[in-house]
């Protein structure tokens, strides 16, 4: 999906979600409770989570457009996503059975993990797009 993305519009959705949002931008985002990452072969890292408040999609359960970056809070149970598509408020994410709660937990880890590989892509994606916005 990235790949088909226009460059201009690409760079703008990175812009976006390395400043992270504004107040507006989270105001009537749809709620994700109950979350997590996944990453399928050749797709870019997804989430899935118990969805609520979408102005298109009724579906109580959601896998989003690629992520572009994110935050959470494990003292609030909050935070921010953005996906290509949309702005998302982040409630609590899916614990893992016996897990240590938190940032130091397994779940915390792959947040941090998830958070670094973002980076990378981000960069990847920037370069290219900048690439094809070039013109001789």
């Amino acid at each position: 999906m990235i790949g088909q993305v226009p460059p201009e519009a690409l760079l703008l959705v990175i812009e976006a979600a390395e400043a992270g949002p504004q107040i507006f931008d989270l105001e009537d985002a749809p709620l994700l409770q109950n979350w997590f990452f996944i990453k399928r072969e050749g797709d870019a890292i997804r989430a899935e989570g118990d969805l609520s408040g979408h102005p298109t999609i009724s579906d109580p359960w959601v896998m989003t457009s690629p992520v572009i970056g994110f935050h959470y809070d494990f003292g609030t149970s909050k935070g921010w996503l953005r996906s290509f598509s949309r702005w998302y408020r982040l409630g609590a994410v899916c614990e893992a059975v016996g897990d240590i709660p938190g940032p130091e937990g397994a779940v915390g880890r792959a947040l941090a993990a998830t958070a670094a590989r973002l980076e990378t892509n981000r960069n990847i994606w920037r370069e290219g797009a900048q690439r094809k916005c070039i013109t001789p």
